[in-house]
């Protein structure tokens, strides 16, 4: 599925990194499909995220 969505992102023009705001549990996941964690957890408003991204 994530390769679909990043083709179908490509093909409309996106061209910079991809980003996502990562539950805890969720980190592994993302890092399973190239994901990397790029800076330290932060709470928003209760919810701790992980900010990732891949090229």
């Amino acid at each position: 599925m994530w390769s679909a969505a990043r083709e179908a992102c490509r093909a409309a023009g996106h061209r910079g990194p991809f980003t996502v705001s990562a539950a805890p549990d969720a980190v592994g996941w993302y890092e399973t499909i190239g994901f990397r964690a790029q800076g330290p957890a932060t709470d928003e408003g209760g919810m701790i995220r992980i900010p990732m991204q891949i090229d």
